[in-house]
């Protein structure tokens, strides 16, 4: 039974970085959005102000 409640807790912490890494990866890919966002923010007023 030990071993059935390793696997488990074992699976649940492969899920678990699973996750994380994948919430890293959106984190990294929404401030790369903003970043784009900011710019063409700027540039539209930009072109507003001329």
């Amino acid at each position: 039974m030990t071993d059935a409640v390793e696997s488990k807790v074992t699976g649940i912490i492969q899920s678990l970085n699973g996750l994380e890494d994948d919430l890293d990866s959106l984190n990294g890919k929404v401030g790369d959005m903003k970043k784009q966002l900011t710019v063409k923010t700027l540039s539209e007023i930009d072109t507003l102000l001329e």
